[in-house]
């Protein structure tokens, strides 16, 4: 693989990951939130406490994008859907692939991956990542979402200015995550998750 321009930050839970994901994208000029139809409410939460405009969507299709502002919209899609379980098919894939090649914002949640192999990831699928978000979190493939770690991926610059960004308002995750982390970077769902990644960060 050529050089890896992406690193990872270590969140408090996937809420955080999107909130600081949607937050530097809108710093860089994005105005509007494309969300499912039916999706977690957090989503909603993020966007208003943003002070970011939201559009809904309900499929990956070319009806969505010739809707959508490829200079100031972002994408954010949720395979497995949360809470309907909806896995996006290969087609939908292809299309975001090529969609954020001519530059569009996607944040892709992950959260739920675990329970499909991973295999419709677009970490993987997309060489030029430059507008891709991937969100994950390590406490739900192994059953304990009260220790709160989440995993944003994104471009190198871009999670280096939202760690700055993060160390002024609050502390990093726990200790007892930190630890669990450790452990869980030797399990196969998540060395292919970061098989893309040049540096895992724990801030």
């Amino acid at each position: 693989m050529s050089e890896l321009n992406y690193s990872a930050t270590i969140t408090n839970g996937a809420k955080e990951a999107i909130y600081f994901a949607v937050k530097n994208l809108k710093h860089k000029g994005r105005k509007k939130l494309w969300i499912p139809d039916v999706a977690w409410i957090a989503y909603s939460i993020i966007a208003a406490e943003l002070n970011i405009e939201v559009a809904l969507y309900g499929a990956v299709d070319e009806e969505l994008f010739s809707k959508i502002d490829f200079g100031n919209d972002i994408v954010l899609i949720c395979t497995p859907n949360n809470p309907t379980g909806a896995i996006l098919d290969n087609c939908s894939l292809g299309l975001l692939e090529k969609k954020i090649r001519n530059g569009l914002a996607v944040i892709s949640d992950e959260v739920y991956s675990f329970f499909e192999s991973f295999k419709n990831s677009l970490l993987g699928i997309v060489d030029n990542k430059h507008n891709l978000y991937v969100v994950d979190s390590f406490s739900k493939c192994v059953g304990c979402p009260g220790l709160r770690i989440g995993i944003l991926i994104g471009p190198n610059q871009d999670v280096k200015e939202i760690e700055k960004n993060r160390s002024i308002t609050q502390s990093g995750i726990n200790s007892l995550g930190v630890k669990v982390v450790t452990s869980l970077l030797a399990m196969q769902h998540h060395k292919k998750l970061f098989h893309s990644v040049s540096e895992i960060r724990v801030f």
